[in-house]
Formats: C-alpha cells, sequence, structure tokens
C-alpha cells in the first residue's frame, strides 16, 4: 500500500486525502472536523504543486532572481506576518498559520504563472552557453 502511495501523483493523493475528509465529516456519527481543514486542503490541492513546481522551471531556465525574490517577499509577508497577526492578535491560533499559508501558496502561484506566462524567463539563457564545452 505504501508503495502504491510513493508512486501516485502528489495530486491524487490530496484529491484522495480531501474525499476521505469530506466522507468522515459527513459519514460518521460523532466525527467533528473543521471546515477550515476542507478548505486548507482545498487549498492545497489547487495551490501547492503549482507554487512548488513552477520557481524549479524558472529556475532550470536560468531564472533564479524572480522566484528568489518572490518566494522571499510572500514569505515575510503572507507566512511570517500575516500568519502572525491572525494567530495572535486576531487569535485564530493554528487555523490563522494554515490561512497565511494557503495565502502564501496562492500569492506564489499566481505570481510565478504571470511570470512562466509573460516568457522572459526564456530569455535569461541566452548567450550564456558555454561554446567551448
Amino acid at each position: 500500500m505504501m508503495e502504491l502511495i510513493r508512486k501516485a501523483p502528489p495530486w491524487i493523493v490530496c484529491l484522495v486525502l480531501g474525499a476521505l475528509a469530506f466522507f468522515l465529516k459527513y459519514c460518521v456519527p460523532g466525527y467533528s472536523f473543521s471546515a477550515l481543514v476542507c478548505i486548507c486542503l482545498i487549498g492545497l490541492i489547487l495551490f501547492y504543486p503549482k507554487s512548488s513546481t513552477l520557481p524549479a522551471v524558472l529556475r532550470a531556465g536560468s531564472d533564479t532572481l524572480y522566484p528568489s525574490v518572490i518566494s522571499m517577499i510572500v514569505l515575510w509577508v503572507f507566512t511570517i506576518a500575516m500568519g502572525y497577526l491572525l494567530a495572535i492578535p486576531m487569535g485564530l491560533g493554528l487555523n490563522g498559520t494554515w490561512i497565511a499559508m494557503w495565502t502564501g501558496w496562492a500569492a506564489r502561484s499566481t505570481a510565478f504563472s504571470f511570470r512562466f506566462r509573460s516568457k522572459k524567463w526564456l530569455y535569461m539563457s541566452k548567450g550564456k552557453v558555454d561554446s567551448k564545452a
């Protein structure tokens, strides 16, 4: 069973876990489950894969500065600052941290998608190829 899970694409694993969570919430009596957890699972399925793979694609195309700067800005603005504000002053606790992480994944996905579609990253490696090799 574990071998099957390791070979499955991550989005399928997330989809199955999300379906299991919904099943447990509505079909098993007495099982309490936060709606926020369901929202976070949906955010994980929609935004996390794109926010993790697109920076690698951009870096492979020699566009290293843009993914690094965007990742650092999103980390400090969304994950740390927004996570702190939602968790402690607003009193959401760990749920606020998850909302901040979900928002950070969405922001990274959006920024990297714009950069990928602009095709500027394709021209980063022009003229940098070593012809002596």
